[in-house]
């Protein structure tokens, strides 16, 4: 038996009622599925990422927007330590304060040295370091210490300076107010980068 057509309904009516159905589906995940076109040859092995394409909704890693930042190795956490003792054990010291920013003023007098060395600057992307701390110099009186980041001197920005830029204006200078920060880590990689 065949369905008589709903009355004031034009064949071209139905053919895009019908379209618009099976696109909705598609659309909801539940319409028939388009073919696959070259699922063996046109895509890549499953351990390879194909570069420039899109897989499950992510971009390629070469399109990622954002720089790619490596992570030191892991490391295993401390042993177990009772509670009491942790405090006086170096591998449970949470004592952060060391690595805040903190200011130190030093006064040179005409043709004295500074009391430090520095090495680093714009070339390494790191910015400015102490490197040396000489012993009983009015900079190691001051709280200097080998791997200090310098931040600015005199109300200069240090973190994004040339090394001979950063040399001229602390040997220039008669009084030095700086803003200095104990960053080991970076200061590692200075040392791995560059040569002064």
């Amino acid at each position: 038996m065949m369905r008589s057509a709903a009355p004031g309904i034009t064949g071209a009516e139905r053919a895009a009622r019908g379209r618009r159905k099976r696109t909705t589906l598609q659309l909801l995940g539940v319409g028939p599925r388009q073919p696959e076109v070259g699922r063996a040859e046109g895509r890549c092995a499953a351990a390879a990422i194909c570069p420039g394409t899109v897989m499950e909704g992510r971009a390629a890693y070469e399109e990622y927007p954002y720089p790619v930042v490596f992570l030191p190795p892991y490391e295993n956490p401390p042993a177990w330590i009772p509670l009491q003792e942790r405090i006086y054990n170096a591998d449970y010291n949470n004592e952060l304060t060391r690595f805040l920013p903190r200011s130190i003023l030093l006064k040179k007098p005409p043709g004295a040295q500074l009391g430090f060395n520095i090495r680093g600057g714009k070339a390494s992307q790191l910015g400015i370091f102490i490197s040396k701390v000489i012993p009983d110099s009015d900079a190691h009186r001051a709280g200097l210490q080998e791997g200090d980041q310098v931040l600015t001197v005199n109300n200069v920005d240090f973190q994004d300076i040339e090394h001979s830029k950063a040399v001229e204006i602390l040997k220039t200078a008669r009084e030095i107010y700086m803003q200095v920060r104990y960053f080991p880590y970076n200061y590692q990689r200075q040392k791995e980068r560059t040569v002064h």
